[in-house]
């Protein structure tokens, strides 16, 4: 006598937003030569896979470099109105996990020496966590400040962890 399986179909939808933060970092080869839209094409086209794509430094899909202003005298200002619009964007498509900012992607040297101005640097580290957390956005966000330091790094590393620390 066969078996018969039976099969129990359950209407559910998976939502788009998932709880697990997942995040495949790459730097997508001459990213640079890309317009604007293949690049979001090429996210979206990710997320339709449940794969959270992002870059090593300050996700290319936020206008990181739009958001701050820096005055003569040093004091960072921030508008957030189109990082804000952006932002909604990517987590109605389902994009959780973002890169935060960051001034440059490090690794073998003290960020001292990497990073002109740390004041600046300081500041614009700070009001966008205060943005973030005040959005509810901070727990979609992580630091990629290096990968897979050799033993020789581990006072440059705990330099730069130190730095996005304060």
């Amino acid at each position: 006598v066969p078996a018969v399986a039976l099969l129990q179909v359950y209407p559910v939808t998976v939502p788009k937003l998932g709880k697990l933060k997942t995040c495949w970092v790459s730097q997508p080869a001459n990213t640079d030569k890309w317009n604007k839209g293949a690049y979001d094409d090429f996210l979206k086209l990710n997320l339709k896979y449940r794969f959270a794509m992002d870059t090593l430094v300050s996700s290319d899909c936020l206008p990181w470099n739009k958001v701050f202003t820096v005055a003569e005298d040093g004091k960072v200002t921030a508008d957030w109105t189109e990082f804000d619009k952006r932002m909604e964007y990517w987590r109605s498509l389902g994009k959780n996990t973002f890169t935060f900012y960051s001034p440059r992607w490090f690794a073998y040297e003290p960020i001292e020496k990497q990073i002109p101005n740390l004041d600046v640097e300081k500041q614009k580290l700070q009001l966008a966590a205060k943005h973030l957390k005040e959005k509810g956005w901070i727990e979609d966000f992580y630091c990629y400040a290096f990968d897979e330091p050799h033993p020789s790094l581990t006072e440059v590393t705990k330099s730069i962890c130190k730095f996005f620390q304060d």
